[in-house]
């Protein structure tokens, strides 16, 4: 079964990835997973994994470049230009 387009989501997981579209420093997918357990909870339901998975995937296509497990994180500590 291929990933559950964005429309027929359950609110709570379209919820999580427009605070995504909102923030650009939250876009990692540990984030988006805090995010959808924390709403899914809010909605007294389970996050189960097609949703995850579905949510993810909509996420890597929206936000091309900017989503992933290191996207985004900036090294703050480095001074600009260094390897």
């Amino acid at each position: 079964m291929g990933p559950t387009p964005y429309q027929y989501l359950p609110l709570w997981a379209r919820v999580a990835i427009e605070r995504l579209d909102a923030c650009a420093d939250l876009r990692t997918e540990s984030m988006l997973d805090e995010l959808l357990t924390a709403y899914a909870k809010t909605y007294g339901e389970p996050v189960d994994e097609q949703t995850r998975e579905s949510a993810r995937h909509i996420c890597r296509r929206r936000f091309l470049g900017t989503f992933g497990a290191d996207a985004g994180v900036v090294d703050r500590t480095a001074p600009p230009g260094a390897a």
